[in-house]
């Protein structure tokens, strides 16, 4: 980014939690939401997608917690 921008909410970080603070975000009307990372795309646990691989929390209560 080269330009100054305003926003109302920045996130910083594609994870689930900010994810979700985006998703709930985009309910409200005039909110202006930034989320930045610095990596180019966005990726679920990297490096698991294996049969064997078990996470001890579900992906479902990241996308809650927020709330």
């Amino acid at each position: 980014m080269s330009e100054i921008e305003t926003v109302d909410i920045l996130a910083i970080g594609c994870g689930p939690f900010n994810l979700g603070l985006a998703a709930l975000a985009a309910t409200v009307d005039d909110a202006n939401v930034l989320v930045v990372d610095s990596a180019d795309e966005f990726r679920w646990h990297p490096g698991l997608m294996f049969d064997e691989a078990k996470l001890q929390v579900s992906f479902l209560s990241d996308l809650v917690s927020l709330v």
